[in-house]
This record gives C-alpha cells, structure tokens and sequence, in this order.
C-alpha cells in the first residue's frame, strides 16, 4: 500500500498531505453570508493550518467578522476568502518525523499573535499559531518573542522530548537566554518551562524568518455515532485498564463524546441550547386582522373578577383588557371577547392562543370556524407560540404593581387606566405608540385635545399619511423581528428529525401539574418515550404517535424532544400522569379525612383524597375548593369513608 487516508490526512512514504476531497470542499465553498457559514468555512481551513505558512495573516480580515461588531463582509474579506483557497491548493507535503535526526523550531512574534514552525532538514514538520491576549500584545518585543517560544515548545513537546532542538529566533538578546537575569516573576515562571528539554538558541534575522503570525484556531471535529451497546463495552473495558483510563481523562479527543446509556437519556438534564431556531410568526398586513389572546390568572379578588383576558393586535400592538369571574367558561370568554373586540374592530382572521381549556373547546371551534377565523395553538409544553401575550402579560402586570402596591385588590379600577398607558405608550419594535399605529396619530393629551375642522384635501392627506405610516409600521416590524432572531438564535442549536425517527419527550415538572403532585417529583424522569413522529408540523414541530391512553396533544416543539439513542423495541418509559387539556386524569374516588389549615391568615379546609387506580398509601391532602374547582360533579360529602 503506497498511501492511505486517515482523518483527511493522505499518509504516504513522503509525508503527509490533505485529502484531495477535503481541498475540493474548500474549493467549492460559497462566499459566506452570515457568522455561522464563515465558522464552518474556517473550522475547515482552520484544521489544515499545520500545511499553511502564514494562515493567521491570510485568515485575519475573516478571523475579524467573527467580533461582537456585527458581520459585514467587505473587499478585503473577499481577497482573504480567495487567498486562502489558493493556499490550501498549493500547501506542501508534511514531512513525516525522523527521531535520529535533529529538530528545528522556527519562531516569531507579530503584534496580535505568536507563531510557529516544525521542521527537519528544512522540511516543514508542522506549523503553530496563537492568538495573544491583549495584555500580551502590549509587552516588549523581547517579552512576546519568549513568549513564543514557550508556546512553541509546549505544542511540539512530543516531538522534542529526550531529542536535541534548535530554537531560531529573530530577538538576537534569547541566543543566551539561559545564561540571562529574568526580570519579572512571569518571565522566571516561563524558564521552568525549559527544564528538561535540549536545545540551543540561534539568532535569524526577521526577513529570514517566515514562521506564521498567530490568531486564534479554530477547529473542526469529526465523530461518529457507534452502538449504544458498544459504548457499555467499551465503558467497562475502560475501567478495568488504568492505563487506558489515565488516557481516556487526559485526552481532549474523547471529552468531546460522551457515553451513552439507555436509562441516563430519560435521566439526564439537556444542558445544551434549546432546539430550533426561532420561526417569527408571519407579519400581518393590516390591523386587527390577526390577533393574539391569553389569561392572566391567580389574581386577588376585586370587585368579583380575578382574571384578565388579554387581547392583542399582533401588527399594532394595540390591546384590550376584559376582566373576567374565576369562572369563565368558552361562553363567558366569547361574549366578553365579542363586546371588548368584535364591536370596535370586526372579526380577525385569526386567533394565536395557548391550549387554555376556553380555546380548545368544541364551542369555541365551532364558533371560530363558522365566522372564518383561524384558530392558532401552541404546541405541547411550548408557550413560547405565544410569545406576544407572554410579553404583554408581564407588561400588564407590572403596570397593575405599580398602580395598586398599596392595595393590590383595587386592580379593576385601574385596568382601564393600564390599558391607556399601554396603548399611548412607545414600542421600540413599532417605532411609535399602538395608538398611532391604529389610528394613524398621536394619541391626544388628557389636559385638552384641540379639533378643528377638516376639508376635503386634508382628510385626504391623512389618508395618504395613513398608507406611508402602514408601510413604515411593517418595516420597523420587520426590522425588529430580524434582530429578536439573530438575539435568540444566538442561545439556540438548529436540530432536524426525519419522519420515523424515535424520540423522547420531555415534561417540564412544572406542567406536571396533576391535583396529586407525583411522589418523589424530584428523581423523576425528565424524557419519555421513545415515541415515533409521524408527522412534521411546520419548521420546529412534530406530530408523534403516542399511545391510546396518552392525554396530551400529540404536537411538540422540537425543544421537548431528544434524540433516542438505542433500539427501537426497547421498552418504553409511559408518560407520567398528567392533566389533559379539559381536566385532570386521575380520578377522587373517597374522602379518607379532613383538616383545617391555617395559611395567609386565612383557613384553608382539605381533605385526604384516595386515586382511582392507587393505593391508600398514595393519598394526598388536597385543598377542598381545588377538588369542587377541577371536579365539579365529585360530591365531598357523599365520598367521605
């Protein structure tokens, strides 16, 4: 066998070269349009460095983009772009090392960065290069120059341990480096570096030496995915050979994968970025034809309401505040929503909510679908879908703080007051208030409003301003919309899954939100499953196949699912007991006992509640308002045992 391909690497009786596939993928990379295709571009190039002489230098208008500055691609990044394609198609063969024979290190300090280069003979070896922190770039000459050569001896150590060297430098004062009085406490701690090693110091002047100026690397891993059951095997191999384990934890080339086992998939927390890049919700294109509506609850009792329906204008950002009994049902909502929305502003379009019980109702469906209005729900566990609700809730709320701190329960009073400061208020994303955005004006002055009367040629201005104020409202929506994705997609990892594929499902504890809380909630399973998809539903959804006694929506965002690692028959971890979207799934069968409580100052009545299904021993106390709320037609005084 004359040559064999390794890793990218073409190893042959020469040397070793880059693997001719590898050249032509850099050959045929498109310009880059964005900080994560510039990252790919030069992970790539960036692992072939060692073939590269002066790759900082070439790399460095690109290396630049990367900066918080924003990326903006400019002639001179073209240039290094073309540059570094001709370098890597004209990089040399490496020469394979000759341990009888002597090594050369070839050294240099630039301003940002320090480099360097492995030869024998003249053969290049290997190339090194480094970026150098700013205080670093601010040292003497003679500082940074000793800088890399510490740099460069700790790269190349397993080349030059137990072998004579040769160091060449252009700082002609380190030809007696060992022989000199070092000054500062870090030059002294980087001469014990030099212990152990055989070398001398050679004098180069400048223009001779054309070992690389530095930048920082960036590499490109490559891995594979083996057999869940061939990583158990290799697991215990590994800890029964010491030596192998001393490798296995010193190596930075196997930190990168980690062991697999059935159980830790459903066990262990996802520490990595959300799934999914953010999809913004198509912009609207005129007012009040897409809307957005939510609940804000748990409120304390005022004047007999204790929740808010929140309504939002998706393109204005206009809102309408309705209070609502703790009693609401898909009928209440509908004549509230009909008298707060309907009568000033028509039928939408469509309606984004979160899967609330009024939302998912069969009334609710119903009337919707015979007025032609598009019903939008989150997906399972994924309140995000709604995010402009989120968002105005907490706005609302901290109006109501602010306006009722002394006496939180007046809230109803000063809804109507929030709703006018909201509304008159500047959005940054609108770049004007809703007020204005709806109704094409500024919003008048409670002091005085002066009206005067308009003729014709005005009213026909104002509807000209109208048009060019929809058309700016779009542009600053569309503007923000771009920067809100490029802030969110900056913590978030683009994941795909393929229809068939297995996954787990993740419950967040929180919306495990049974009247009995599960035992023993803390070492709970995080994933569930494996269950297949068998369905994608847009760009971050998936439909999956979940078994007939499942009570939940069967559509998830992708930052619920994991990825399922193991055989398909392996048996599967059942979804904990939760409440569905009407009610919860466990059943009170008896009242075991009753107490009092004392909690706020108040007295709180309970009872011990017996499951359907469960044991006595896994009864629970329940606040007895909490049993009539979520089971209407469970009679307490008949159940009691």
């Amino acid at each position: 066998m004359e040559k064999v391909d390794y890793l990218g690497h073409t190893v042959s009786g020469t040397g070793v070269s880059m693997d001719k596939e590898k050249v032509q993928t850099v050959l045929d990379w498109p310009q880059p349009s964005n900080v994560k295709q510039l990252r790919g571009f030069l992970g790539l190039t960036g692992y072939y460095r060692r073939f590269i002489k002066r790759y900082a230098s070439l790399a460095s208008p690109l290396t630049d983009l990367l900066k918080k500055e924003g990326f903006k691609w400019t002639a001179e990044a073209t240039l290094a772009f073309q540059n570094l394609k001709i370098a890597i198609t004209t990089a040399p063969v490496l020469a394979l090392p000759q341990f009888s024979l002597p090594f050369t290190i070839e050294t240099d300090a630039s301003g940002t960065g320090v480099g360097a280069v492995l030869s024998q003979g003249g053969h290049p070896i290997a190339f090194f290069s480094k970026k150098m922190v700013p205080r670093m770039q601010k040292q003497s000459a003679y500082t940074r120059e000793l800088f890399a050569i510490t740099e460069a001896i700790a790269k190349f150590r397993h080349y030059l341990l137990g072998h004579k060297f040769i160091i060449r430098t252009d700082q002609k004062s380190l030809r007696s480096l060992m022989d000199q009085s070092l000054q500062t406490p870090e030059q002294q701690a980087w001469l014990h570096k030099f212990i152990g090693y055989d070398f001398t110091v050679e004098y180069k002047p400048g223009k001779e030496n054309i070992a690389a100026d530095a930048l920082s690397r960036v590499c490109l891993m490559a891995w594979s995915e083996p057999e869940v059951a061939f990583l158990d095997e290799v697991r215990r191999c590994t800890e029964k050979d010491r030596q192998v384990q001393e490798w296995v934890n010193t190596s930075d080339t196997v930190h990168g994968h980690k062991f697999v086992l059935k159980d830790g998939l459903q066990a262990k927390h996802d520490t990595r970025a959300p799934a999914g890049l953010l999809q913004p919700l198509p912009i609207p294109n005129q007012v009040w034809e897409d809307i957005a509506m939510d609940f804000i609850t748990g409120l304390p009792p005022s004047h007999g309401y204790t929740v808010i329906m929140v309504v939002i204008d998706r393109f204005t950002k206009y809102s309408h505040f309705c209070p609502l009994k703790v009693d609401y049902n898909s009928k209440t909502v509908a004549e509230a929503f009909m008298k707060t929305v309907v009568k000033l502003h028509g039928l939408p379009k469509s309606i984004i909510s979160d899967r609330d019980k009024v939302f998912i109702s069969k009334f609710w469906k119903e009337l919707f679908s015979l007025q032609g209005t598009t019903l939008s729900m989150s997906s399972a566990y994924h309140p995000q879908t709604d995010g402009q609700s989120e968002a105005l809730n907490k706005c609302l709320e901290m109006y109501l703080r602010c306006l009722t701190f002394q006496n939180p329960k007046t809230w109803f009073k000063a809804l109507d007051w929030a709703e006018y400061w909201y509304n008159t208020a500047h959005h940054t994303s609108l770049g004007m208030t809703p007020f204005q955005a709806l109704y094409g004006r500024a919003p008048p002055t409670l002091v005085r409003y002066n009206h005067s009367p308009s003729d014709t040629v005005t009213v026909q201005q104002q509807l000209m301003e109208r048009d060019v104020l929809i058309t700016t409202l779009k542009d600053n929506l569309n503007r923000a919309q771009q920067v809100m994705k490029a802030q969110a997609d900056k913590h978030r990892r683009e994941v795909q899954f393929e229809v068939g594929e297995h996954v787990l499902v993740k419950l967040q504890p929180y919306r495990q939100n049974s009247v009995a809380l599960r035992k023993n909630q803390k070492l709970g399973m995080r994933y569930f499953g494996p269950f297949t998809i068998i369905e994608k539903i847009g760009k971050v959804a998936y439909k999956l196949q979940l078994p007939a006694e499942a009570k939940i929506h069967p559509v998830f965002h992708i930052s619920q699912l994991k990825q399922f690692k193991g055989q398909a028959f392996d048996p599967y971890i059942p979804l904990p007991l939760t409440t569905t979207e009407l009610g919860p799934v466990l059943q009170p069968v008896a009242v075991l006992k009753r107490r009092d409580r004392l909690r706020n100052g108040e007295v709180i009545s309970q009872v011990l509640i017996k499951w359907q299904g469960l044991n006595n021993t896994d009864a629970t106390w329940e606040d007895a308002a909490d049993i009539v709320e979520n089971y209407p037609t469970f009679n307490l005084e008949d159940k009691v045992e």
